[in-house]
């Protein structure tokens, strides 16, 4: 399937959909498998791409810095996904991409022993305040550890 000029193929597309009350945006995400499909992660608000068609015209008609692309057969794609983006973000996209396309693993290392590990099956620890409504985890770990708030 094509995205634009784009060979949509294990593609991770991070993109400024609608927020929540008190927030203009958040980021959502789609996925494209090996195959080209399409699936949905997360889709909010007005800006909410919950298909195909939806996200090519949304991309089509926004500036640069609204998206993201992140093709998941590149090493270096997956380590900046994954550095890029807030925990609770990212273990969600790895519990989501573990039932679409189980072959793709989003790995990071635990803030405390620093283990690798599957994003899946990481926990996030530490709340903070991100400014508005919402609080963000600081740090992800592993099972090894217990929860520190």
């Amino acid at each position: 399937m094509k995205l634009g000029s784009i060979d949509a193929k294990n593609l991770l597309v991070a993109y400024k959909g609608g927020g929540y009350d008190g927030c203009a945006w958040e980021w959502n995400y789609a996925y494209y498998d090996a195959q080209g499909n399409f699936h949905c992660i997360a889709a909010t608000g007005r800006n909410g791409c919950k298909t195909h068609e939806q996200l090519v015209e949304y991309i089509t008609n926004c500036d640069k810095e609204s998206f993201d692309l992140y093709f998941l057969d590149k090493t270096r794609d997956i380590k900046a996904l994954v550095d890029e983006f807030c925990v609770s973000h990212v273990i969600g996209i790895a519990k989501a991409l573990a039932k679409i396309a189980p072959e793709i693993v989003l790995t990071v290392k635990c803030s405390i022993c620093g283990k690798e590990m599957d994003c899946k099956d990481a926990k996030g620890t530490g709340i903070h305040g991100t400014g508005g409504a919402h609080y963000e985890y600081t740090d992800i770990i592993c099972d090894g550890h217990p929860d520190v708030e």
